[in-house]
Formats: structure tokens, C-alpha cells, sequence
């Protein structure tokens, strides 16, 4: 049987961490429950932390990135404050409550996925590599990419299918804080677009997703 692979939960006293202990475990996963941040940063060997925001101090993800080795962050905000503050501190990805079981398995399913041996990645009829900063179509036509569509696609890869909002690619891509008014993403999302032709990348629940395989 293969290896549990584990999550670091905060904190271990949250109604949720009952709640998820059965589900996660019959996809793989392992709740690792810590009390505090400080317990938190003397767990080794996980892949992911997961943070149940309501129960957590305002500034738990800001104290959480400060200690070393700690693998990638995924907040469960109460609401759309928390999400904003939970991004700028350093929160890899959000999900604002109530969140849906299979919503939040699939996006920790994202979360812990390996890149691919060859660093490429399929985005629809395209092949998409981040380290060349290229895209190449079905008959081997090649389209290069700025660095921060580049990072705008990578970005969106790692969430599909679920939208990201505008928001959230300012702060993870350009490191804007939140209400930052620039139409920077919006002429990237256009360029974007024409580079990789109708229905790819779409406008979904006032954010972006990919459409087609992945």
C-alpha cells in the first residue's frame, strides 16, 4: 500500500479537521493536526498546508511563511477580506467558505501534483513550456511568451478548473496589494488570448480559467 501523503492542518482544535480526516484519507491523504504555528513548524514531511482561517489569528499566514521549510499554503478564508489578507501575507491559494468537498479535493490534488519530467504541460491543442516561456500548437508552430504570461498561464494551470479571480493573479503575479486599480491583467489576458486563439482561456465567474484538457 502506498504511503499516506500528508497534510499539515492548523489548528488541530477545528471542527473541520473531524470533518475532512475521512474524506482526505480515502484519496491518499493524511491530516497532520497542529495546535499552534509554533507546533506547526516542528512537523516534517508534508505536502501541503491546509489553514482554517475562522479559527486562526488575523496574521497566521504572515507568521506561518516566516518559519522555514514549510510546504506550499492553502487558506480557507470565512470571506472575501480574510482571502485578500491571506494572499498578500504569502497564502499559495484561497478558498472562501463554505467550500465544496470536491472543490477543495481537487484543488489539493493540484496543489501536490508533480510537474511533468520533461517540464511540459497540456493546456488544450497546445503544449506549454514555463522554462522556455513557449507554447506549441499541434503542427509544431512555436509561440513565445513574456514572463508574466508565462506566469499568468502557469498560474491558471495550477487552479484548473476552478476561475481565479483578477485579483488574485495581481497579487501572485505582480504582487499588487488588494484593490490595486491597473488594467495590467486585462491587456495580458487580451494578448493572451490572441496568441492562443478562441476558447482557451476563458472569463468565468468574474475571474479566468483554462478550458479544454489539462
Amino acid at each position: 500500500m502506498a504511503a499516506l501523503r500528508k497534510i499539515l492542518f492548523l489548528p488541530s482544535t477545528s471542527i473541520l479537521a473531524g470533518m475532512l480526516a475521512d474524506p482526505l484519507a480515502d484519496q491518499g491523504y493524511a491530516l497532520c493536526g497542529a495546535a499552534s504555528i509554533e507546533e506547526a513548524a516542528a512537523i516534517a514531511g508534508c505536502g501541503l498546508a491546509l489553514l482554517d482561517g475562522p479559527d486562526l489569528p488575523a496574521d497566521a499566514v504572515a507568521r506561518l511563511r516566516r518559519q522555514q521549510g514549510l510546504p506550499p499554503l492553502l487558506l480557507l478564508a470565512a470571506d472575501a477580506a480574510q482571502a485578500r489578507a491571506g494572499l498578500e501575507q504569502g497564502a499559495t491559494d484561497c478558498l472562501q467558505k463554505p467550500v465544496r468537498l470536491a472543490q477543495l479535493l481537487a484543488r489539493i490534488a493540484t496543489l501536490f501534483q508533480p510537474p511533468p519530467e520533461d517540464g511540459r504541460l497540456r493546456i488544450g491543442r497546445f503544449q506549454f513550456t514555463p522554462t522556455a516561456r513557449q507554447i506549441e500548437a499541434e503542427d509544431g508552430a512555436i509561440v513565445g511568451l513574456t514572463e508574466k504570461e508565462t506566469a499568468i498561464l502557469l498560474f491558471l494551470h495550477q487552479a484548473a478548473p476552478q476561475p481565479i479571480p483578477r485579483e488574485t493573479l495581481l497579487h501572485q503575479v505582480w504582487g499588487y496589494a488588494a484593490g490595486a486599480t491597473t488594467h495590467t491583467v486585462e491587456t495580458h489576458i487580451y494578448t493572451l488570448r490572441r496568441k492562443l486563439g478562441e476558447g482557451v482561456l476563458l472569463t468565468d465567474a468574474g475571474g479566468y480559467r483554462l478550458a479544454g484538457e489539462l
